[in-house]
């Protein structure tokens, strides 16, 4: 009977201390005692607004839940939504964050196992100065018996501010200046808007594309005036790289 008795006890001792090494420590499902541990993103803060190229600090901690207790995070893996932007660090400036509303998402490793958080993030693109050119036609007609046409070239500049497009330059046919006063929208890759025209009666619509990338705009054009002795036609093309 003693011999079955300390067996007994031997066994209820050994589980016991098997249990107690289990209780002090993290489990393999990443929770700590009971406690599921949780990433948070502290900088930048959530709905945050940043200028494009502006130092941006990237901060993550991994706390309990329930208890508040902190932890260590070996690893934070940053990424922006589709975006291929990407960043290994923490507690760590960055100023290549691209123009645009983001979610910005941090994968952390904490105690083998991956953990997550996002915020929202803006990046206000800083105003792109351009310069380039117009080649452009001008034809003059009284609508039967004669038509003039003049080539027109000149120098053009523009500034991308956000969504906005503003530019002015001019060229010259016939041996009068022509002026351009240049006001549009850029959508993504696409630009649009008018051409003020000096001596025009209205002005000249035009369309095109803009690469963010190459800080490079193109746009085309075609506008025609018409009146009783005849018309005006003017049409052609603009483009632009930064400087």
């Amino acid at each position: 009977m003693r011999t079955q008795f300390w067996v007994f006890m031997c066994a209820l001792l050994t589980a016991c201390s098997n249990t107690d090494g289990n209780d002090s420590g993290e489990n393999d499902s990443g929770w700590s005692g009971g406690d599921l541990i949780v990433l948070e993103i502290t900088s930048p803060a959530d709905g945050s607004v940043h200028q494009e190229g502006a130092e941006v600090f990237l901060t993550a901690r991994a706390t309990g839940q329930e208890t508040g207790d902190e932890y260590v995070v070996d690893e934070v893996v940053w990424t922006l939504g589709a975006s291929s932007w990407s960043f290994t660090g923490n507690q760590s400036a960055v100023f290549d964050l691209p123009a645009g509303i983001h979610q910005l998402t941090a994968t952390a490793l904490v105690n083998t196992k991956s953990v997550k958080d996002v915020v929202s993030v803006e990046i206000v693109a800083l105003p792109v100065e351009l310069s380039g050119s117009v080649d452009a036609m001008v034809e003059i007609s009284d609508g039967g018996s004669f038509t003039f046409d003049d080539e027109c070239k000149g120098q053009m500049v523009f500034v991308v501010d956000g969504n906005a497009l503003s530019g002015s330059g001019g060229c010259t046919a016939f041996d009068e200046q022509i002026d351009f006063l240049v006001s549009g929208t850029v959508s993504g890759s696409q630009v649009s808007g008018e051409m003020g025209v000096s001596g025009g009666e209205e002005n000249v619509p035009f369309s095109g594309t803009w690469d963010a990338q190459t800080k490079t705009l193109n746009a085309d054009f075609d506008q025609t005036w018409t009146n009783p002795d005849g018309y005006l036609r003017i049409w052609g093309i603009f483009q632009a790289t930064a400087d």
